[in-house]
C-alpha cells in the first residue's frame, strides 16, 4: 500500500499548515532552471518537452556539478555517456569530488566549491579572445555580446583560475 502523501512529502504538510500549497526544494530549483527557464530564455522553447541531449553523438561531454554515477536514478545518462565514450568521446568532469564519474573522466577538474561562475567566465574569456565561436550566429542571433566582451576584458584568466583553485595547465586541457 502507498503511504499517505504527508509521509512521502513531510514538508507538504508543513506548508499546508502555514496556509500555502506552494513548496520548493533544491531539486525544484535545479529542474525548473535547467528544464524550463533556461531553454525558454535561451531558445524560446519548453525545454522539458523539446530539449533532448544528443550525448551519443558528442565528441566531448561535460559533466559539471553532477555525479551521474550516484544521482542518476535509472543510470539513464551514465549508460548514454558510456556509449559515447566507447565511440571515442572525451569526458570532462567538473566537480570537487572525484568519486563516481570523476574517476572515469579523461579530464577531472577539482573545482573549488562555489567558484563555478569564475570557471565559466574563464572559459568564455578564452573562447571569445581566441575567436572560437561562430561570429555570424553571434551577430545575428544574440544581444549584449559586446557588453559581455567588455566585461571579460576587465578580468584576467589567472585571477579567475585562482578563485577556482585550478592550475593553468589543467585549464588548457579543458
Amino acid at each position: 500500500p502507498t503511504p499517505p502523501r504527508s509521509t512521502l512529502f513531510p514538508y507538504t504538510t508543513l506548508f499546508r499548515s502555514l496556509g500555502t500549497p506552494n513548496k520548493s526544494s533544491c531539486g525544484s530549483i535545479c529542474n525548473i532552471v535547467s528544464k524550463q527557464i533556461g531553454p525558454v530564455l535561451t531558445f524560446g522553447i519548453d525545454g522539458a518537452a523539446s530539449m533532448k541531449q544528443d550525448i551519443e553523438h558528442c565528441d566531448a561531454i561535460f559533466v559539471w556539478g553532477k555525479n551521474t554515477d550516484t544521482d542518476d536514478g535509472t543510470d539513464f545518462f551514465s549508460k548514454r555517456i558510456q556509449k559515447a565514450r566507447q565511440r571515442g568521446a572525451k569526458l570532462v568532469v567538473i566537480d570537487p569530488r572525484k568519486e563516481g564519474i570523476g574517476q572515469e573522466a579523461d579530464i577531472w577538474v577539482p573545482i573549488m566549491p562555489g567558484s563555478d561562475g569564475a570557471l565559466a567566465l574563464a572559459m568564455l574569456k578564452r573562447i571569445i579572445d581566441n575567436h572560437q565561436y561562430n561570429e555570424e550566429i553571434v551577430a545575428n542571433y544574440t544581444s549584449g555580446f559586446d557588453k559581455l566582451k567588455e566585461y571579460l576584458d576587465t578580468l584576467t584568466t589567472t585571477k579567475l583560475l585562482r578563485q577556482c583553485n585550478i592550475e593553468y595547465s589543467l585549464f588548457e586541457e579543458i
